[in-house]
């Protein structure tokens, strides 16, 4: 069975990878689709996320790094996945991840959602806080995958 893990990876984290790692042991593919999100302006290319997330992934032969700019639920179709793979790191992902799940049915019916809970080291880790670190200088070891870390600091800091 097939799996797709979407979201923004701007920039991709320990967290992050983590899922990815896990959901490559669970499933037989993990589609990670870097989403465009009309909500959300990103501080990275697409295509240096893209990069990034190939960096990080290269050693799972069963994970592709995908761009799509529309709908989970049609990337999902697009590429023959039947579940979605979503993390939830707390009660507020929990409501986010539950209302998500809620409009994906309603779109398609087949599809399925796994929920993969965060470790409890990485359960504070987002894109976000690694950005406005970096924005003041500070160190990011351990939220950034180290092969990356050094790339996305230099990016970010400018």
């Amino acid at each position: 069975m097939k799996a797709l893990f979407a979201g923004s990876f701007d920039p991709v984290t320990t967290g992050h990878l983590n899922l990815i790692m896990r959901a490559s042991r669970m499933f037989e593919e993990v589609v990670v689709a870097v989403m465009i999100n009309p909500a959300k302006k990103t501080a990275l290319s697409k295509e240096k996320r893209m990069e990034l997330l190939k960096k990080c992934t290269g050693h799972l032969n069963n994970v592709k790094i995908v761009e799509e700019d529309g709908l989970t639920v049609d990337a999902a179709w697009k590429h023959d996945c039947g579940v979605l793979v979503r993390g939830i790191r707390n009660g507020k992902d929990t409501d986010y991840e539950i209302e998500l799940e809620y409009y994906n049915k309603r779109l398609s019916p087949a599809l399925e959602t796994v929920y993969l809970s965060t470790k409890p080291e990485l359960m504070h880790v987002s894109s976000t806080r690694v950005k406005e670190l970096i924005l003041f200088g500070r160190d990011v070891k351990g939220l950034v995958p180290e092969l990356i870390r050094e790339e996305v600091e230099e990016l970010l800091s400018k």
